[in-house]
C-alpha cells in the first residue's frame, strides 16, 4: 500500500468528490443510453446530475437513470431470456451473466492498478465493505460496463436461436471471450492522433488520475466514443507504458 499516495488522495477526494461523481457517473449514464439508442434521454439526466448540490442527489439521479435504462434495456432484450429486471446476486440467467461480466471487468481494472502501482484500497463515492474490497475498481468500472458488458450481453443473447434458460460453462466461457475482444476494441484518441484498444485507454485514465491526485490538478480523461471508426481497423501502435 502507498500510504503517502493515499494521504494525498483523502484530501484530493474530500476536495472534488462531487465533481469526480458528476465525472464518472454522467459518463455511465451517456454509455448506457447509447447502448439502448436513446441518447436524447441521457441528456435529461445529465444535466440534472451536474445540477446536484450533494452527493445524496447525485445518487439519486443516478439511481433513476438507472432504472429507466434498465427498462429500456429490457424491452431490447424481448423474450430471448428470463429477466425480471437488474438485481445483483439474481438468481436469473441475464443477472446472472451480468454479476460474472462486471466481476471480470473489475478484476482486469484492478490488474491495471497493480501495473502502474495504484491503491485500489480507498473510492471516490464506493466505500469498501471488507478488506479485500477495491473500490477505487468499483469507481472506474461505472463507466466500462454500459459499453464492455451490458451491451456485449445483449448482442450475444439477441443473436441466440434459443432463449437462455440456464447459464452453462460453456456460456461463460464465451460471455468472458466476448468481453475480452470488448477490451481488445480499438477506439481513436484525439489527443494521441491514433486509434488504441480500450483497455489501453482505460490504463492511460488510471495514469492520468494518478498524476492528478499526486500534483492535485483537476482531473481531465478523455472518454472513448462508441462511434464505429474505420480508421481503427489498421494494424495497432505499440500500447506499452
Amino acid at each position: 500500500m502507498n500510504a503517502r499516495f493515499l494521504e494525498r488522495f483523502i484530501v484530493y477526494r474530500e476536495n472534488h468528490r462531487l465533481d469526480l461523481m458528476r465525472l464518472f457517473l454522467s459518463e455511465k449514464i451517456n454509455k448506457q443510453y447509447a447502448v439502448v439508442r436513446h441518447k436524447h434521454a441521457a441528456a435529461l439526466y445529465i444535466d440534472a446530475l451536474n445540477r446536484a448540490e450533494s452527493i445524496p442527489k447525485a445518487l439519486l439521479i443516478e439511481a433513476r437513470a438507472a432504472q429507466h435504462y434498465w427498462k429500456l434495456w429490457s424491452e431490447r432484450l424481448g423474450a430471448k431470456a428470463e429477466w425480471h429486471g437488474r438485481r445483483p446476486h439474481g438468481d436469473d440467467p441475464v443477472n446472472n451473466l451480468l454479476d460474472i461480466g462486471y466481476h471480470h471487468a473489475t478484476g482486469k481494472i484492478i490488474k491495471i492498478c497493480q501495473d502502474i502501482n495504484l491503491p485500489t484500497e480507498l473510492g471516490i463515492f464506493h466505500k469498501a465493505q471488507s478488506g479485500r474490497a477495491h473500490p477505487l475498481a468499483y469507481d472506474f468500472i461505472e463507466w466500462i460496463r454500459p459499453y464492455v458488458i451490458d451491451r456485449e450481453l445483449m448482442v450475444y443473447i439477441r443473436k441466440k436461436k434459443n432463449p437462455i434458460v440456464v447459464v452453462d460453462e460453456k456460456m461463460i466461457k464465451y460471455f468472458i471471450f466476448r468481453i475480452k475482444k470488448a477490451f481488445e476494441r480499438r477506439y481513436y484518441h484525439k489527443k494521441l492522433g491514433y486509434c488504441i484498444s480500450l483497455e489501453y485507454w482505460l490504463r492511460l485514465n488510471l495514469l492520468e488520475f494518478m498524476g492528478a491526485v499526486n500534483t492535485k490538478r483537476i482531473y481531465h480523461p478523455l472518454f472513448p466514443s462508441l462511434r464505429h471508426e474505420t480508421r481503427c481497423k489498421k494494424p495497432p501502435r505499440d500500447e506499452a507504458v
